[in-house]
């Protein structure tokens, strides 16, 4: 009987409408229900399945329109004859042998290209996945997609976008971001100036197919995106290697002997600094001194936190030496796939030409659906709430490494953006690391693929949070500091308890009342903080005092004691105190070193 063959499950993704017609499609498919052979009524099958008859009545019919059942009038609902027309699977058919050397002897050889970071499958099944570039399930806009796809899918909508429109991109996603995402980069293009690319990386192969040649030199951040390097090399150019300070991209060292320069100033990739606005003035400058072209990857601009995006170089373009790149996918999904290149119209329709030999254009309707989800106000929506949601991760990331790495770890200095480049104690083997990590459920990312040059790699990695939840970052860190900690080849001062050379309470009160302490964190940035005879203390961090937060200090036994309202994540810290002249250093519970900073009288 039907009935039998048939199991419904509750809690998928699928209805029980789409779970029944794929059942029933699945079984006359595979012959379990020959052809001719009557199905049971609605009401009869919704009794044994326990479901609402209209749901049988609804997935019949459409089975019916899609010519697997016929209804017989006065008969009853049969499987269709026309099925023994259609053709089977054929038996028997002849499979080469995986490893062929027919195709050995056809591909180019890949021997010497890297394999770069591989991203487990599985990642979503770690507890604790610091990886960029991937999104937990929690951030996708689903409502607001859903509500652009219906519109996209409407009738009249459909026989716009699906008509033969040669090789052109949908004209209201052209308009949404010419009018709506240039100009919040200080862009002003003209549609025949854009064009939709399956992601920053199609406009990449494009350019490079486009534009590089064998014997030509290309300049590109070192460290800088693997993937723009194969691409290099892959058309045969040669790449001049230029190196990343804190201001990003470091010009001095542009000679000028490459015919295009390759950046991404708004986070740099992979260091995630933020290019300044003198080096983007100078990179500009050299490119009509040296006659350079830019290829500005500006994938990442709306994630900062300490201030607001530096206009793209594009902005200060004006002899069309900048050739722009963004993406759609990395504010809505990483699996949209949607970018968009914005040139000079000749270069426009060239690399119109060369995508039509690709992949003709990105998919119609999801040009469409992006044109609605910009139109709505869904994308500036959905900005916001990722630059919340990011911000409060990063913070909560730099507060995790600045509490548990204090003196083990380095970061690079950022302006934002959704990971931290960390950079370990010497002799600290980071391919150990990762691999002892991942077997504690905690993904990192390795950084020697980053590197193209002949340099030494240092022992550094990267820690993203677009792929975790808030609460998952503190108790990661803490786990993957104790780990740096044991594999790490140095070993920490600590204080002979035999030979007590700490500050007892008077003179820990005499030490710090009305005291201005200097230090910095791990990120990088100056540390102030002033502490006052009652018991208050302030704090600021930042070049420009950028970030401030208050607390509370007291001396308790022979340790100094603090606690401020945000940050170390707003919980006491006991330490043991040794000053020698105008150096303060401080010694956990363990009375192993911590942190160290120099002591001033402060000066009201």
């Amino acid at each position: 009987m039907l009935e039998n063959l048939i199991s419904l499950e509750g809690g998928t993704d699928l209805n029980l409408q789409t779970q029944l017609r794929q059942q029933i499609v699945a079984l006359v498919t595979d012959g379990l229900i020959p052809v001719g052979q009557r199905l049971p009524s609605s009401r009869r099958l919704a009794d044994h399945l326990a479901i609402a008859r209209n749901t049988v009545v609804l997935a019949y019919q459409q089975l019916i329109d899609e010519g697997y059942l016929v209804s017989r009038e006065r008969s009853g609902i049969y499987v269709n004859e026309a099925m023994l027309s259609r053709p089977s699977a054929l038996a028997g058919v002849a499979r080469p042998a995986p490893g062929s050397d027919l195709w050995r002897s056809r591909l180019p050889d890949t021997t010497g290209r890297e394999p770069g970071f591989g991203v487990p499958p599985n990642w979503q099944d770690y507890p604790f996945p610091f990886l960029e570039g991937e999104f937990d399930q929690s951030l996708f806009p689903v409502a607001e997609w859903r509500e652009s796809s219906r519109l996209a899918l409407g009738v009249r909508e459909i026989n716009d976008w699906s008509r033969a429109r040669g090789d052109a991109d949908d004209p209201q996603l052209i308009e949404q971001i010419r009018t709506k995402i240039l100009p919040r980069r200080g862009i002003s293009a003209r549609a025949d100036e854009i064009l939709i690319t399956s992601g920053a990386q199609e406009a990449l192969a494009l350019l490079a197919h486009l534009l590089f040649r064998s014997g030509m030199r290309v300049a590109m951040e070192e460290p800088g995106y693997p993937d723009f390097r194969a691409l290099v090399h892959e058309r045969g150019a040669e790449l001049s290697f230029v190196p990343v300070d804190a201001e990003g991209f470091c010009t001095q060292h542009n000679t000028g002997d490459a015919c295009y320069v390759y950046v991404t100033p708004s986070h740099q990739v992979p260091t995630t600094v933020t290019m300044s606005s003198t080096r983007r003035a100078e990179l500009l400058d050299q490119a009509e001194q040296f006659d350079q072209v830019i290829i500005e990857d500006d994938f990442d601009s709306e994630t900062n936190f300490l201030g607001n995006p530096h206009p793209a170089i594009k902005s200060a373009d004006t002899t069309g030496r900048v050739l722009y790149l963004g993406s759609l996918s990395k504010i809505i999904s990483p699996g949209l796939r949607l970018g968009y290149l914005v040139a000079d119209p000749n270069l426009i329709q060239a690399a119109r030409d060369m995508r039509r030999l690709f992949s003709r254009f990105p998919a119609a309707n999801n040009q469409r659906t992006a044109a609605f989800f910009l139109s709505l106000g869904h994308y500036d929506a959905t900005m916001r709430r990722l630059h919340e949601t990011f911000k409060s991760r990063w913070t909560v990331l730099r507060d995790a490494l600045n509490y548990y790495l204090t003196q083990s770890v380095h970061t690079m200095q950022s302006e934002g953006g959704t990971c931290c480049w960390v950079e370990g104690p010497a002799g600290l083997p980071i391919d150990r690391l990762c691999a002892e990590a991942e077997k504690q459920g905690i993904l990192i990312e390795p950084v020697d693929h980053y590197f193209g040059g002949s340099g030494e790699v240092p022992p550094c990695f990267r820690v993203g949070v677009s792929s975790l939840p808030l609460e998952q970052i503190r108790p990661g860190i803490a786990r993957l500091a104790e780990l740096i900690k044991t594999l790490s080849s140095l070993t920490p001062e600590a204080l002979d308890v035999a030979n007590p050379c700490w500050l007892t309470r008077a003179q820990l009160s005499r030490a710090f009342a009305n005291a201005r302490i200097l230090c910095k964190t791990v990120y990088g940035q100056p540390l102030t903080i002033d502490l006052f005879a009652d018991g208050t203390m302030v704090g600021y961090a930042g070049f420009a005092n950028e970030e401030r937060d208050e607390g509370r200090w007291w001396v308790e036994g022979d340790q100094f004691c603090r606690q401020w309202a945000q940050w170390s994540f707003g919980e006491p810290r006991k330490f043991y105190t040794v000053i020698e002249g105008d150096q303060v250093r401080w010694f956990d519970d363990q009375r192993v070193y911590i942190d160290s900073g120099v002591l001033r009288k402060r000066a009201d």
